[in-house]
């Protein structure tokens, strides 16, 4: 009996360390990932189809292998929205890649209609 009392704590010491093993592992594959998510997707921009008008989005920071930061803003022709917040990956269907040159461009005419909507103040 003694003998099985010693194979019995044994083995959960061992599942203990395997769990420990893997845990590990688990936060090295996680952390390569994340790594290879910022080198492709930091930096990178979209536009959106958002019923009759566009929102552009540009990846700021990666925070895990589902979510990132955004910078996004919208434009109609009666308001603006500009606001930074956590967006899960995939990118809708409906988002296509675009330029940093185009995201900045779109994002000029943002300032440009906050601009003119003071002026009128």
């Amino acid at each position: 009996m003694e003998k099985l009392e010693v194979l019995r704590t044994r083995q959960e010491r061992l599942s203990r360390e395997i769990g420990d093993i893997q845990g590990e592992i688990d936060e090295i594959t996680r952390g390569r990932l994340i790594s290879s998510l910022e080198r492709t997707m930091v930096g990178k921009c979209f536009k959106c189809k958002n019923r009759d008008w566009w929102v552009y989005r540009k990846v700021t920071r990666i925070i895990s292998n589902t979510t990132a930061m955004i910078i996004e803003f919208s434009l109609d022709n009666y308001e603006c929205f500009v606001g930074e917040k956590e967006f899960r990956f995939p990118f809708d269907s409906k988002c296509k890649k675009i330029t940093v040159e185009e995201f900045e461009r779109e994002f000029e005419k943002i300032k440009c209609f906050i601009n003119e909507k003071l002026k009128k103040v």
